[in-house]
């Protein structure tokens, strides 16, 4: 997405991934921690972005907008999840 594929910069992006994976895997992959890990990885993209447009580097900054709205759409669905899941869990059911 930064210049042509033989590029060092896009190797920035393999640290979004990460950051998804990592966050993800140390919330054992439950809403509340995956809204979050979503939140990191959008801010991840952004600064990638940021990185590529300060730089003056050939990125495709709406491409990366698109990502960074992609993240935070799922990190918002994992967060009205966890909300759900805290509502429906058994010490609040009714008798």
């Amino acid at each position: 997405m930064i210049g042509n594929e033989n590029n060092p910069a896009n190797q920035m992006y393999l640290g979004v991934l990460a950051v998804g994976f990592v966050g993800s895997a140390i919330g054992r992959f439950r809403p509340r921690a995956m809204a979050h890990a979503l939140f990191a990885t959008a801010a991840a993209q952004a600064l990638v972005g940021l990185i590529a447009l300060v730089g003056r580097m050939a990125g495709a900054p709406v491409l990366d907008a698109m990502f960074v709205a992609a993240w935070t759409g799922s990190a918002l669905l994992f967060r009205r999840a966890a909300g759900n899941a805290t509502r429906r869990s058994p010490g609040f059911a009714k008798a």
